[in-house]
């Protein structure tokens, strides 16, 4: 396996990155925010970082380990 989405909320996001599973991060960010709830709570390094418009929306990359 290459490439899993992971689409959880941030309990998944948390304890995928508390095993040192992810080594590339791709993040869309909306012009709106809501919901209320848990929040992510791993603190990574990130290196390499990148953003781009994709419609509305940014696409944030980023890797946890080097490419």
């Amino acid at each position: 396996m290459q490439s899993l989405l992971l689409e959880g909320g941030p309990t998944l996001a948390s304890s995928f990155f508390e095993a040192d599973l992810v080594d590339k991060l791709m993040l869309f960010v909306a012009p709106t925010i809501s919901g209320s709830g848990p929040r992510l709570t791993a603190q990574v390094a990130l290196t390499h970082q990148s953003a781009r418009a994709v419609g509305d929306d940014v696409l944030l990359t980023a890797y946890v380990h080097e490419p």
